[in-house]
């Protein structure tokens, strides 16, 4: 960032930020990049976004090693304390579409194995450049504000010009050893459920609280790992993980049993369903910052209407509905990845070992 990048950057509430997006339906590949400032300064700060986006100095090749050899280390050293996030990551790559598969390849292990793999630092600049060039040539500026701004952008919404890669091959049952004596175990089923589209995916997001305490009881306060959860991506992948778990197969049969358990409402009553309602409502309710709603109709088409719409369902989950959706969806066959010492390494023959990829 040049002076008089910087000088603009000085009137910018918050920090810049860039991420990889990836967009199931239809499947889109792209760069999202998000920063916040006054009201006054937003043509500014666009003007300053634009200009990193296409004034980057790609041949200072010392900088850049810099850069990539700082972002090396936190994303290896992120894996002890985001590894139940690498393990779902994988697991949903293995029984996911391709979009699945390339949320893997951008932030999961393969990208930290990638990143660990780079070639000369003149090869990744050459291709870093190349890239930015058909990258950069058209997107899309989302303005967010108070009131109406007239900035005269011109802008339209394009879906990058990009050929999506064919998705790599997961197998369903991973032991992938990390070179840390931590261990994290994720148990991913797809359901084939879309949010704010299907009416069973507000049910299997209670049926997703509801089954929480029972992972809770088992894998944190019987077992001793540090923590356990459940969840419902977007677009319909259920997903359960350990954190540091010094019990990896013993969760596996933990995520089944629960799942049975749930399936028959065994211990589970109106209280239960209500609690589980609560926990979903703490945090659906949150209010929202002002550029999440807009950047989720931009993303996903959602407006207020569909938001009110998932949200009455959630209300009148019943236990019947929990029941059902727990035995039409739940029952099938998932695929499971572990993050693990080696000392731990199953020795059944249907696990797969994933090694030399961190």
């Amino acid at each position: 960032m040049n002076r008089s990048q910087y000088a603009i950057r000085k009137k910018i509430l918050g920090d810049i930020y860039a991420s990889a997006k990836v967009i199931s339906t239809p499947i889109q590949v792209g760069i999202s990049i998000n920063t916040k400032c006054l009201e006054s300064n937003v043509q500014e700060t666009i003007s300053l976004v634009k200009s990193i986006l296409h004034d980057t100095r790609w041949h200072d090749y010392s900088t850049l090693k810099v850069i990539m050899d700082q972002y090396i280390t936190q994303v290896t050293t992120d894996i002890t304390s985001r590894g139940n996030a690498y393990a779902s990551l994988y697991a949903n790559a293995a029984i996911g579409d391709e979009s699945d598969g390339m949320r893997e390849r951008l932030n999961g292990l393969s990208q930290i194995h990638f990143l660990k793999n780079l070639p000369d630092v003149k090869i990744v600049a050459e291709k870093m450049e190349s890239i930015a060039k058909r990258l950069f040539d058209t997107y899309t500026v989302l303005v967010t504000a108070e009131k109406h701004i007239d900035l005269n952008l011109n802008a339209q919404k394009h879906a990058l010009n990009m050929q999506v890669e064919t998705r790599s091959e997961y197998p369903t049952k991973a032991f992938i050893p990390i070179p840390f004596p931590v261990n994290f175990v994720a148990m991913t089923i797809k359901t084939g459920l879309v949010q704010f589209t299907d009416q069973d995916h507000p049910h299997v997001l209670i049926l997703s609280a509801v089954i929480k305490p029972l992972l809770h009881a088992e894998i944190r306060e019987k077992g001793g790992a540090y923590g356990s959860g459940a969840s419902i991506s977007y677009h319909g992948l259920f997903t359960m993980s350990s954190y540091r778990d010094p019990h990896t197969m013993n969760t596996v049969n933990v995520y089944l049993n629960s799942v049975k358990q749930v399936c028959a409402l065994e211990n589970i009553t109106s209280v239960e369903l209500q609690e589980a309602k609560l926990r979903i409502f703490q945090v659906n309710d949150r209010p929202d910052m002002p550029h999440d709603r807009p950047g989720t109709f931009f993303y996903f088409g959602v407006n207020d209407a569909r938001r009110q719409m998932y949200r009455t369902a959630l209300l009148e989950t019943t236990l019947e509905d929990i029941q059902r959706v727990c035995n039409k969806y739940l029952l099938a066959t998932g695929s499971v990845a572990i993050l693990g010492s080696n000392n731990n390494i199953p020795s059944e023959k249907e696990w797969t070992i994933v090694n030399n990829l961190i």
